[in-house]
């Protein structure tokens, strides 16, 4: 007879790989390639994301900034090739020009319809029906952190043919209070999603370990899946849809914390942007 803390751990590694396999086909990471060389290089992860049927992909800005050094590439379905980021990124602005006092630092890019055909039709983009309204009771909440490490991404690409074989991670926490990093930030909250970061977390294949460092996970998904209920132990439960929350941001060590932007403001900056180009 399994306990009922072991069936709880079960299940919520289940869930937690339910949850990730519904997304990860969305989460792509990305490369730069500096100019004067040939060598692509992992900085980050990036959303893809629909609103109002255009499709976007969604950065961090600091990540979105390195295309001043080369050419920004993200990773497709298709014989798992690089596809190039032609375009212009709107992105937030950084004050007195220093990205390290953006605490929205996010980015996005309207892609061209042969964008999106090129990245191949194993790419999923997220639809508004799976996107969170962030309006549920925060304390206790589980939520999902996607992305593509650098530390599991220094050696990912096959520089002959471009092909890649990118390391995904997880990170499964729960939402914490973070008053004295808000305050330090100047940051009131509403926009903004805190997790708290654990030494050892849940990995994508449901096992655990200790936590990977997040740098290159900017710009990759926080994904919401809900309060726990011990109703989803029983058997043959339905267990709760993941939808999407926010971007990541920044880790920040001292606090042990992680900062998402929420996905709000994004969609909200979104659909300004594509007013005011109409």
């Amino acid at each position: 007879m399994k306990t009922t803390k072991e069936i709880a751990l079960e299940n919520n590694e289940r869930h937690n790989k339910l949850v990730a396999d519904e997304f990860l086909s969305a989460v792509r990471p990305i490369y730069v390639v500096p100019r004067g060389q040939d060598a692509p290089i992992a900085i980050g992860s990036s959303t893809l994301l629909k609103v109002n049927d255009a499709s976007f992909l969604l950065t961090a800005a600091h990540v979105a900034d390195e295309a001043k050094e080369g050419a920004l590439l993200v990773g497709g379905s298709v014989e798992r090739s690089l596809v190039r980021l032609e375009g212009q990124f709107f992105s937030t602005t950084a004050p007195a020009g220093v990205r390290e006092k953006d605490h929205y630092d996010f980015s996005f890019l309207r892609l061209s319809t042969e964008q999106v055909a090129a990245l191949g039709s194993d790419v999923r983009f997220i639809a508004h029906t799976d996107v969170s309204q962030n309006r549920g009771t925060l304390p206790g909440r589980r939520f999902l952190m996607l992305g593509y490490p650098v530390s599991k991404n220094k050696k990912s690409v096959s520089r002959p043919k471009r092909a890649i074989k990118p390391a995904l991670s997880s990170y499964q926490g729960f939402h914490l209070e973070a008053p004295d990093l808000l305050k330090k930030l100047g940051l009131s909250g509403v926009d903004h999603l805190t997790i708290k970061h654990e030494a050892r977390s849940a990995l994508f294949d449901g096992t655990t370990d200790n936590s990977i460092h997040p740098r290159g996970n900017s710009g990759g998904p926080l994904i919401d899946f809900g309060l726990p209920n011990p109703a989803e132990l029983a058997p043959g439960a339905v267990l709760p849809k993941g939808r999407l929350s926010g971007l990541f941001i920044e880790r920040y060590k001292e606090y042990d914390v992680l900062l998402f932007v929420k996905i709000q403001c994004v969609i909200e900056q979104i659909l300004r942007a594509t007013q005011e180009s109409s």
